[in-house]
């Protein structure tokens, strides 16, 4: 009698426990932004495709947005909270697509630091955050496609902090 009590109670610990990681897993993809800006100091814009407008913290962006920092201006841009590209001033970045798989944007100007978790990354063991596959920028003259790593990305320049960058120019691919 004692093994049957037990077993069904093993049993209804092992449904429990899948229950609520199910309820935990949907509750956390239903809760999490897609993508938002957090303003660090002085003018930060948004362009939604008909008005530039003032952001505001927390703000929640979507495909084709740009976001254009003044003179003074920071801001970090956050990605399913799992991939972060800071802003610094005079800069200006087009959110070209946004899913949970890859994240591309275009950099017409100025310096952004980028750090990216994705779903392998050493960090997300620890974290648990949901990790994005592919996050990739585009400027006038190159494209820098990452998978877990941080980076510092203009124009003319990328400076690798961590992890492997796959950059292509016009001329090859580094």
């Amino acid at each position: 009698m004692r093994k049957k009590i037990f077993m069904l109670l093993l049993i209804l610990g092992v449904f429990l426990i899948i229950g609520v990681s199910g309820v935990y897993s949907y509750l956390n993809d239903y809760f999490v932004k897609e993508i938002f800006i957090h303003i660090e100091s002085g003018e930060v814009k948004v362009f939604d495709g008909k008005v530039w407008r003032t952001a505001v913290e927390e703000m929640e962006l979507k495909k084709g947005d740009i976001v254009k920092t003044g003179q003074t201006g920071k801001a970090a841009i956050i990605f399913y909270e799992s991939a972060i590209t800071n802003l610094d001033a005079n800069t200006e970045i087009i959110v070209s697509e946004i899913n949970k798989n890859k994240v591309s944007l275009e950099q017409n100007s100025g310096t952004t630091w980028n750090k990216i978790f994705n779903k392998n990354s050493r960090w997300n063991k620890f974290l648990n955050i949901l990790g994005i596959n592919t996050f990739e920028i585009k400027t006038p003259s190159t494209v820098a496609v990452v998978r877990g790593t941080s980076f510092e990305m203009s124009e003319n320049k990328i400076i690798v902090q961590e992890g492997i960058v796959e950059l292509n120019t016009k001329d090859r691919v580094i």
